[in-house]
């Protein structure tokens, strides 16, 4: 039988694969080098357009939020729009913020059906389960850093 050979971008792929953003920051073999460097990374949807500054109310940034505080550490990022829990059209009521936190209390009451009803359906995707459940984490993610961040 043929042996199969991964290249490491194919073995990292398939280790992470169903993991929520939270969960591979708290399994980071190397702590102190992500401690270190975590904030230098990028995830903004808007980087450049903010003068290369995350805005920190865009889904790639709420993502990235969100696995900060589900790791436990301090995000040290600078966020243009850093406090959330301002009940305005700039922060907390902002599309991006309300859209995320309705889709978190949807998930949450009714589960990821009421939300993902045909969206995962592809027969090559094989088993749906890993899918469906890490999405559902990654949303409950989310939803448990927009209710610290005082997001109602």
């Amino acid at each position: 039988m043929p042996q199969t050979h991964l290249s490491y971008p194919q073995i990292l792929l398939r280790s992470h694969q169903f993991k929520t953003k939270g969960e591979m920051l708290r399994g980071c073999k190397d702590q102190a080098f992500l401690k270190k460097h975590a904030a230098e990374t990028t995830s903004c949807g808007r980087y450049a357009r903010n003068g290369w500054q995350h805005c920190g109310r865009c889904l790639p940034c709420l993502i990235r939020r969100a696995a900060f505080h589900a790791w436990g550490e301090i995000d040290k990022t600078q966020y243009v729009y850093a406090d959330l829990s301002k009940n305005d059209s700039q922060h907390a009521r902002y599309d991006d913020v309300r859209c995320a936190a309705m889709a978190a209390a949807l998930v949450d009451a009714e589960g990821l059906e009421a939300l993902a009803t045909t969206n995962l359906n592809a027969l090559v995707m094989g088993d749906l389960r890993p899918y469906r459940d890490s999405l559902t984490r990654g949303i409950k993610e989310v939803g448990q850093f927009l209710t610290a961040a005082g997001v109602r």
